[in-house]
């Protein structure tokens, strides 16, 4: 069953430690994160350009799609074993 919310939840995935950081910020100083982002939202939309330019150098770089997990290299060693190698 989908949900009947008026305002649909959204989803984003902060690098390591910047949400925490940022949440201890706010906190720090009688914010929460929902109306952090819910005023930054705002204030792009009220002012675009002026919104952008402020954050033009904390501006983190685009991800497509997930992000990548390395193989693990011990499930996937099967061309070398090492307990049959002759002793020369």
């Amino acid at each position: 069953m989908t949900s009947q919310h008026a305002n649909p939840q959204r989803s984003w995935r902060p690098d390591p430690g910047e949400y925490d950081a940022s949440k201890a910020r706010l906190a720090e100083r009688g914010h929460a994160m929902t109306t952090y982002l819910r005023a930054a939202l705002r204030w792009l939309n009220h002012d675009p350009d002026h919104a952008l330019a402020v954050l033009g150098p904390f501006w983190p770089d685009t991800r497509l799609g997930r992000p990548r997990t390395l193989p693990d290299p011990a499930q996937h060693d099967t061309h070398h074993d090492h307990t049959d190698q002759e002793q020369h």
